[in-house]
């Protein structure tokens, strides 16, 4: 993985990758707390991540409907790298289409997921959780 392999070489350049309740908690992997009291600061960040999360589904979303070449059953011709590449090529162009007016009308694209992700404690879990609760701190702090 290659966000494992980043932290392991202290490459993580303050980069996470936002992950549902079904996702380990993992030091590249920031999942929401579970079961947090009302009004406290763990509430507080599971909001703030629901909400990065939305925007990035959406965005997600908006450019599978543009750019086939990203849809879910083309991710198993490539390499992840490669993937990220197109990713950014493809995110690039969308915002040249915005810039220039070029419209496009989303096609009904099957969206497909994934539920093979197992959650438990790993073998990262508590330096996520250090980091997790960092990333609460400055929120709070900002807010």
């Amino acid at each position: 993985m290659v966000m494992e392999h980043r932290f392991l070489h202290n490459r993580s350049d303050n980069a996470w990758l936002l992950g549902d309740s079904g996702y380990p908690l993992e030091p590249w992997c920031i999942t929401p707390y579970r079961n947090p009291s009302d009004g406290s600061g763990e509430a507080r960040f599971n909001e703030i991540h629901s909400k990065a999360r939305c925007i990035i589904e959406r965005t997600n979303g908006v450019l599978k409907g543009r750019w086939r070449i990203l849809e879910y059953n083309k991710k198993g011709r490539y390499d992840p790298i490669k993937m990220a590449r197109f990713a950014n090529v493809c995110a690039a162009l969308h915002n040249i289409c915005i810039q220039f007016n070029v419209s496009f009308t989303a096609t009904n694209s099957e969206s497909q997921t994934t539920s093979d992700i197992v959650s438990g404690e790993g073998q990262y879990t508590r330096i996520g959780q250090t980091i997790r609760d960092q990333i609460k701190i400055s929120l709070m702090n900002s807010t």
